[in-house]
């Protein structure tokens, strides 16, 4: 297990009246046959590389390294100097030969965590990485948002277990969230007088939201302070799924038996707590079977989400459902705003299709840059 920072500020006090732990997810196990071929075959050298990266990877080839690290922020893929950062997965038993790989293409190693690599790793450099027989895949990190915080010591009768003495002292709770910018301001009066930190998002665990940093964790550590004043309070700062592998054996190795995380992963496994090795699902799974209780997000998306099946023979899929039904799959994208979309092909737990949503991706990339045209598109 590869190690971060980790930067202590002392023990403490703080904690939580726990509720029901959940696994993270959104849904997939994807299938082996292809119905639908890329309209731009990959090569050798771009094969294990995600489709977003191939887009950077091609950028680099044709414009170099500024135009390809532009693609990468369009693409949300996080930057840092000149590099982009990636996972690499490894096959079994060659994590130690991927680490190599990334040193070897010119990458910098910022953490591991069993078979996969975090690093940061030229545009250049990718398809070289990406021909390593040693991997198995060279991704983004996966997706991940921070959720609301809500205040609710009254409303959930805190307050009288305060009162009857049950503070919460005597109990270790982790926060394990994205960020604790202005945290340290607070130690004494919103946040106890002291707090074990410990930093896996590469030095960012106080940077403020003006430098890409968040204080939403500070939010959150700031609410399980309220709840369970009298517990000691530790502030795992993360910013891949790697880092979370990181932050649960932080969790193991001091003891911690309460998690506290706020954030939502999305398509990182089919969301039912059997993700595969390295998946959020899988590193709660195995948190949960210590002996800890990991108390997460859930239900954000319950009224942002669409899923169905497709019958057999047909082509097209349409929303519908709930008495909502739209023959043309709209979304609506005001003015000024942004959206994200998460697609997911699941037959679980088997499957002989492949509707092949990264080549949906490819043909939609393609569309908009004009490389080809839509009546192209038209079955005669």
């Amino acid at each position: 297990m590869g190690a971060k920072r980790r930067a202590r500020s002392g023990a403490l006090a703080l904690a939580i009246v726990a509720a029901a732990a959940v696994v993270l997810g959104v849904a997939g196990s994807s299938g082996r046959s292809a119905s639908m071929a890329y309209p731009f075959p990959r090569t050798v050298a771009t094969s294990k590389l995600d489709s977003r990266l191939v887009d950077v990877s091609r950028a680099a080839s044709a414009h170099g390294s500024s135009a390809a690290l532009a693609v990468a922020r369009s693409e949300a893929i996080s930057t840092r100097g000149g590099s982009v950062r990636v996972v690499v997965a490894a096959h079994p038993g060659a994590a130690l030969a991927a680490v190599a790989a990334v040193r070897g293409a010119g990458g910098a190693v910022e953490g591991t965590a069993g078979s996969l690599t975090e690093a940061l790793v030229p545009p250049e450099a990718l398809q070289v990485l990406a021909q390593n027989a040693a991997l198995a895949e060279v991704r983004p990190p996966y997706p991940f948002k921070a959720q609301a915080v809500d205040e609710a010591v009254h409303l959930s009768d805190a307050d009288l277990w305060h009162t009857a003495g049950n503070t919460g002292a005597g109990v270790k709770v982790a926060v394990i969230d994205l960020g604790f910018s202005g945290y340290s301001s607070l130690l004494g009066s919103a946040l106890p007088a002291s707090v074990t930190a410990i930093d896996h998002c590469g030095g960012n665990i106080t940077a403020s939201p003006a430098s890409g940093g968040t204080n939403h964790g500070t939010a959150v550590a700031e609410l399980v302070h309220q709840m369970a004043p009298g517990a000691q309070l530790y502030l795992i700062c993360i910013d891949s799924e790697v880092g979370l592998a990181q932050a649960e054996q932080d969790v193991l190795n001091d003891g911690i038996k309460i998690v506290n995380h706020s954030v939502a992963w999305f398509n990182t496994s089919r969301g039912d707590g059997s993700g595969a090795a390295g998946t959020p699902d899988a590193i709660v799974a195995d948190a949960q079977a210590h002996g800890v209780l990991w108390v997460n997000a859930a239900g954000n998306y319950g009224e942002d989400h669409w899923s169905g099946s497709i019958p057999a023979g047909q082509t097209l899929a349409t929303f519908s459902g709930g008495g909502f039904t739209d023959n043309f799959d709209r979304v609506t994208i005001q003015s000024g705003e942004t959206a994200c979309a998460f697609l997911k092909w699941d037959a679980w737990p088997t499957t002989t299709e492949d509707y092949d949503l990264d080549g949906l991706l490819e043909m939609m990339k393609a569309l908009r840059s004009g490389e080809i045209s839509r009546k192209a598109l038209v079955r005669p």
